[in-house]
């Protein structure tokens, strides 16, 4: 595919052909294939068949080359074997992503730009080894999932710079932006993945969140900002689905620092830089919400006035504590009715593949006042750093 398309302020990828090629795992292996097809590649088989878009490649004894098996009459019938190679070209349908603009300073996301550089992803830095970008919200890290493939900043970046592989040293959350940094080879990988075990790599994001945070704290290191460490804190949940689910992952130990920035009392939100000193998943969003300042756009988390600080308390408990939560089950209703808006389907379908095609997703349900702007090494090795984006300022 030579190019992307933009429109309304999202990121396009035309539907396009891939071949997908996996050796049959174990939880495949004896079953029909029919059922393989539908349950691991959500596909109409019997229309694959047809057109000749699945084959078996399969190993046997009695032969020096494989038998590949694509003729639809023996499909049909077949049961897949431990060693077989199951080959599907897949018509590709993506979900759009963010084109960017919605954290830059001049966006105009209603046009068509005559010169697609403006929605490049925007380089950092870059060298021989390390290539560093600046992340925008609402497009994930790299390829997940059957929905994003080509619209992951993994793969925009490779198309964008023209190299083959890249390594990511780090991950952020598809809604969460800044800085993202990648290896154009495994030496140099290897060498951060160093650093990160070590303990040698400090992390700073900026957050715009409810509540006055220096008034409620009160914790002042001197007239401009303060700083608390929140050592200890269980992560009593990771994630919207486990919440919905009624389990919760097993506490683990994080620390975060934060720094008070500023106050606008209009707005009743604050900037607060925070310094992740583990990696837990949403660490940030929940410590925040832990300590009542959760961010502004959170639906995930953020709902006022709570706290579930006490480690004493059973797993059991601080579930039903949540779940009997209206204002939060509210917003995990609004979350899930926010999903479905973004799946919705348009009542068409592809006329290549019969594929049901879904809505664009919500341009605000993409973004989330959260942004690392830098990452360096303690030993003063090397920093990379960001400006902030444009919803740092409170008239945004």
């Amino acid at each position: 595919m030579s190019s992307y398309l933009f429109k309304n302020g999202l990121r396009i990828v035309p539907p396009h052909y891939i071949t997908i090629d996996r050796f049959v795992r174990q939880s495949w292996a004896d079953k029909h294939i029919v059922t393989t097809l539908l349950s691991a590649f959500d596909l109409k088989p019997y229309q694959y068949f047809a057109t000749r878009k699945v084959s078996v490649t399969r190993k046997l004894p009695h032969l020096k080359e494989n038998l590949v098996i694509d003729d639809p009459e023996l499909l049909i019938d077949l049961v897949l074997r431990n060693s077989d190679l199951l080959s599907v070209v897949v018509h590709k349908h993506e979900i759009p992503v963010s084109d960017g603009t919605n954290f830059m300073e001049d966006a105009n996301q209603n046009s068509f730009p005559k010169d697609e550089d403006r929605f490049k992803i925007p380089i950092v830095f870059e060298d021989d080894n390390l290539v560093v970008v600046n992340k925008p919200s609402g497009i994930p890290t790299h390829p997940t999932g059957r929905s994003y493939r080509l619209n992951s900043v993994t793969e925009v970046v490779k198309h964008q710079l023209n190299l083959e592989k890249i390594f990511n040293f780090n991950r952020l959350d598809r809604s969460t932006s800044g800085i993202l940094i990648f290896s154009k080879n495994t030496k140099t990988n290897q060498k951060f993945q160093e650093q990160i075990a070590e303990n040698k790599i400090k992390k700073s994001y900026l957050a715009r969140v409810d509540g006055n945070f220096k008034e409620k704290h009160n914790t002042i290191c001197n007239d401009l900002l303060f700083r608390i460490s929140i050592s200890g804190f269980p992560l009593q949940t990771t994630s919207l689905k486990e919440i919905m689910m009624n389990s919760l992952s097993v506490p683990q130990l994080a620390e975060t620092h934060f720094k008070f920035l500023s106050y606008n009392p209009e707005k009743d939100q604050s900037l607060v830089i925070c310094e992740p000193v583990t990696g837990r998943t949403h660490q940030i969003r929940i410590h925040l919400r832990n300590l009542g300042h959760p961010i502004s756009n959170d639906t995930i988390y953020g709902f006022k006035g709570n706290t579930f600080k006490n480690s004493i308390e059973t797993d059991k408990l601080i579930i039903q504590k949540i779940l009997n939560h209206k204002e939060l089950m509210e917003i995990i209703s609004s979350k899930k009715n926010a999903k479905r808006r973004n799946k919705a389907l348009t009542g068409k379908v592809c006329s290549e593949c019969g594929t049901e095609l879904f809505a664009d997703p919500i341009k605000d349900d993409m973004l989330l006042y959260l942004h690392a702007f830098k990452y360096e090494n303690i030993d003063n090795e090397w920093c990379f750093e960001t400006t902030f984006p444009i919803w740092a300022k409170y008239e945004n």
